[in-house]
């Protein structure tokens, strides 16, 4: 009786002999070929050499192998590709994103040309500052409501607001169906890029003329009083005499008797004034470097300082420059040593000062605001 049939009378079982009950299968799943040098198995057991290390069997001796020939031979081009970041990001990025990027790049060289090469506060600076916030915001408006109106078509997550309150998900929905929604993402992304870089870079938009709705506060009543309470009787003088009669012939100077002087305020008092003159940057008057301004002392028109125009907007500077030339005369309103170009009596604005002095004059004066212009 054999092993088999022994087996099988014992077990009480029968069927065929297990294929692992004569060896035979572990001697095949053992049979995997080694290399004797290195130890490492190799693909055909008939290779004459291990292509690891380069080991001849019947020679007894390694030899050396040619790249191709070793088994972790890599090819150049695959290595390359593997190495190297910058091909692996160019074929990383689609052909959507980069048309995305060449655009926003060309908005930003244009927007540094503007602020560059065109002088600042110039009515060409402005305007291109505006064009292209303008334009800008409505490319990015329109794609945004209709990004929106898409959006809603594809999903029930949107309500009205969203348009509004979730931004962020509708151009999200936007961009997941890329590249079929690939020309709303241009507009949209570029008309954002250059409203952004309007701001940010060109600059030249006015930003206080947007709450400047030309109302302007009128001065107090004490100045307007000193200019036109003393007019003689029955008699009808222009504004120009009436401030020359106020004024009096004895100049600024001549303080000698005054009683009564106005108290000294405190810290940033202000005070309504008449711009009786302007002293211009250059000989040329394309800007103001300072205004020479008069107020009330004592019911006497007086001139009261030189008034710096360093904290009035550029914008502001050039329009108030353009209303000064139309006004300009001869000689000034009040007695004044200081040399500038004289103006008609028109033009009110509020000073902010720290206190008089002992001469009567405005003790570091600063523009605060302009004020409703004097009608006689």
């Amino acid at each position: 009786m054999d092993s088999s049939t022994s087996l099988s009378e014992k077990t009480g079982k029968s069927g065929p002999a297990s294929p692992l009950a004569d060896g035979s299968e572990f001697e095949d799943l053992g049979s995997v070929a080694t290399c004797e040098n290195c130890g490492k198995p190799q693909k055909e057991s008939s290779q004459a050499w291990c292509p690891h290390c380069g080991y001849y069997p019947l020679l007894g001796k390694c030899v050396e192998l040619n790249p191709w020939d070793q088994e972790d031979h890599v090819p150049e081009e695959e290595e390359e590709a593997e190495v190297n970041p910058w091909l692996f990001m160019y074929r990383s990025i689609p052909r959507w994103g980069w048309v995305l990027a060449g655009g926003i790049l060309v908005l930003l060289l244009v927007s540094v040309y503007a602020r560059v090469l065109i002088p600042t506060g110039s009515s060409i600076h402005r305007i291109w500052g505006c064009t292209q916030l303008g334009i800008g915001f409505l490319a990015f408006a329109a794609t945004h409501i209709v990004a929106y109106v898409l959006s809603m078509m594809d999903s029930d997550n949107f309500n009205l607001l969203d348009i509004f309150l979730r931004p962020i998900a509708v151009w999200g929905s936007i961009i997941s169906r890329l590249p079929g929604t690939e020309a709303l993402v241009y507009v949209g992304g570029w008309g954002l890029a250059a409203s952004l870089l309007a701001v940010l870079v060109v600059g030249g938009q006015p930003y206080d003329r947007l709450w400047d709705w030309g109302i302007k506060e009128r001065a107090k009543l004490n100045l307007v009083h000193a200019i036109t309470e003393n007019a003689p009787p029955g008699e009808e003088m222009d504004m120009e005499d009436a401030l020359k009669d106020f004024a009096g012939e004895a100049g600024i100077n001549d303080l000698e008797g005054k009683k009564n002087l106005p108290q000294q305020p405190e810290r940033n008092k202000r005070v309504d004034c008449l711009i009786i003159g302007y002293v211009p940057i250059n000989r040329d008057k394309t800007d103001i470097r300072e205004l020479l301004v008069a107020t009330d002392v004592r019911s006497t028109l007086q001139y009261v300082g030189l008034v710096s125009t360093s904290s009035i907007p550029i914008s502001k500077r050039i329009e108030l420059l353009q209303k000064m030339r139309d006004l300009e005369t001869d000689r000034p309103i009040v007695p004044c040593e200081v040399a500038a170009k004289w103006l008609r009596p028109k033009l009110l604005c509020r000073i902010k000062f720290v206190e008089w002095n002992s001469r009567e004059q405005l003790e570091l004066p600063l523009f605060d605001t302009m004020l409703a212009e004097f009608e006689p």
